[in-house]
């Protein structure tokens, strides 16, 4: 049975990531969780699912016109 990747560890043995130190910032941000089905769906890295579900660099970039709560649910919480 195949289990939810949670990990950059998981990410990379899959071979689904290269290894990268620099995307621990991102995973110690996010949460990673990648299903065996949405697994499957990813063809490569770089396309409409990867770019979904594996963590990147750019992940840590913000413009100064991006919003911290975009959809401003944090007074609510």
């Amino acid at each position: 049975m195949s289990k939810t990747l949670t990990t950059l560890d998981a990410l990379e043995s899959a071979g689904l990531i290269a290894p990268s130190p620099a995307l621990q910032a991102v995973a110690e941000r996010y949460a990673i969780a990648l299903t065996p089905a949405m697994r499957a769906q990813i063809a490569h890295q770089d396309d409409a699912i990867a770019r979904q579900f594996l963590p990147r660099l750019e992940e840590l970039d913000s413009q100064p016109h991006e919003s911290a709560d975009p959809i401003g649910d944090h007074p609510h919480s």
